[in-house]
């Protein structure tokens, strides 16, 4: 493996700065991703007197209107799938039902709210907030806030045929602010409130656990839509995934949360969440600078048609939360036992075992344009034809006598498709970051292995003729 790492030039990047490299790559590590555009960039001119302010704090202001304590609309509480929770969830978990799961970002739980197609506010986990409350940051981000929130609603507006929408509610989470890396600078962007008052983005602390961490920067990760046309609960609607990301996939500069795995709640139960690194690093621009053991918290697994009011009255509990066990042991270290018994050593590995095997993240979904379109190219070179061969190349004997294994074909295979890809591809593929470039890697040895797989039985069948 370590050979084909070499061959796709890492470090001969001309953005790879000394001292970034990886030096291996593991067979079996995993390779999941994220796709997400690039958030705008911020103009704050230059950096005022540097004051100490605490990240988090009430600034003081007038009790919000009643009108706003009203457009508040919580968010679900999201269970971990125990086997009773599993087990009441099985009407809505055959072979016909799609489920999805995007990555659960550790960050705080934050609402955008556009009322009256004109009224700006924004929402901590418990209610909308006065506009002076300082919530890490958040007025840094406002312009950009805004600017999604207008753009869903004239999309909304063409899709269900409305002339007004009351309100309009983009739900996610804002994180980031912390990335310890050496060659990584913290932000150098301030923080202005509504009163005046100003401090540096470097100063706040979303979270305070040693990893997952994503950016030294603030951003906002967006996992549901909801509308309602007269700004009351009676018609308010939450979009089917599929209808939430054909509109949010058009909004310029937005990160929202698309399919790491997508197929039946087994195939999503089957994930595995304990090698998921989170790829949101990379995709924020900082892909020259991974960090290890950087561990995703999780996912969140939701079935498609949660959103659509038939479906919703029917089944009101169509959501779960995956967790991997090194988070849990963090956040909630007596808990960690618990999630072993309940999920590890129980649903899921009946969910493997339904499948066949352990479910790994969607590359084409994930990765941004050039490096999907560089990931598709790749797979095609991973081939029938192309193992054939590489089988021819070593012969039948080696394989039937045991000299050449499984695994040792699945390199040949890989390295050779490699190879090949590498005589075609341009200087854009090849200078793209070493996590992407590593990405592409580790999805072409992957595909050989599911290949080899594949056609094992007929390959240790001896011919006429072989030399076994």
């Amino acid at each position: 493996m370590i050979g084909l790492l070499r061959s796709f030039r890492l470090g001969q990047s001309r953005h790879t700065q000394p001292g970034s490299l990886l030096s291996s790559c593991c067979p079996q590590s995993r390779y999941p991703f994220l796709a997400a555009a690039m958030p705008l960039p911020w103009s704050l001119g230059p950096s005022p007197l540097r004051l100490s302010t605490p990240s988090r704090s009430f600034m003081g202001g007038l009790p919000l209107p009643e009108r706003d304590k009203k457009a508040f609309t919580q968010y679900t509480e999201i269970d971990i799938p125990t086997e009773g929770k599993v087990r009441a969830m099985r009407p809505i978990a055959g072979p016909s039902d799609t489920w999805v799961g995007i990555e659960k970002v550790h960050g705080t739980n934050f609402g955008i709210y556009l009322l009256e197609e004109r009224d700006m506010k924004f929402a901590k986990r418990s209610g909308i907030m006065d506009q002076h409350e300082n919530f890490f940051g958040y007025h840094l981000l406002i312009p950009q806030f805004t600017a999604f929130a207008h753009a869903a609603l004239g999309m909304l507006k063409e899709k269900f045929g409305l002339s007004f929408i009351s309100k309009v509610i983009l739900n996610g989470e804002m994180f980031g602010c912390k990335y310890m890396h050496p060659k990584v600078a913290k932000s150098n962007h301030w923080v202005t409130l509504p009163n005046g008052k100003k401090f540096p983005l470097a100063g706040v602390l979303i979270q305070k656990d040693p990893f997952p961490q994503y950016s030294p920067e603030l951003h906002f990760f967006a996992f549901d839509l909801k509308f309602s046309a007269s700004g009351t609960d009676t018609d308010l609607r939450s979009l089917p995934y599929d209808d939430m990301v054909a509109i949010l996939d058009r909004i310029p500069n937005l990160l929202y949360g698309r399919p790491i795995v997508r197929g039946t709640l087994d195939h999503c139960l089957a994930f595995d969440v304990e090698n998921f690194t989170t790829p949101l690093p990379g995709l924020l621009g900082l892909g020259n600078f991974p960090l290890e053991g950087n561990i995703a918290e999780g996912l969140v697994l939701r079935h498609i048609r949660r959103g659509d009011p038939d479906f919703d009255r029917q089944y009101p509990n169509s959501i779960l939360k995956l967790r991997s066990s090194a988070f849990m042991e963090l956040r909630h270290p007596g808990k960690h036992k618990e999630l072993k018994e309940e999920f590890f050593d129980t649903v899921r590995q009946a969910a493997v075992k339904q499948v066949g095997s352990a479910q790994t993240a969607i590359p084409e979904a994930l990765l941004p344009k050039i490096e999907a379109a560089a990931n598709a190219v790749l797979k095609n070179f991973v081939s029938e034809g192309r193992l054939s061969n590489v089988v021819s190349k070593i012969g039948r004997g080696p394989l039937v006598r045991g000299e050449v294994t499984q695994a040792d074909l699945q390199l040949s295979l890989a390295q050779d498709a490699l190879k090949d890809f590498l005589k075609e591809a341009d200087d854009t593929v090849l200078n793209t970051a070493i996590s992407f470039r590593k990405m592409l890697i580790g999805n072409c040895y992957h595909e050989a292995g599911l290949l080899v797989q594949k056609q094992w039985a007929d390959l240790m069948t001896p011919n006429a003729g072989d030399d076994v």
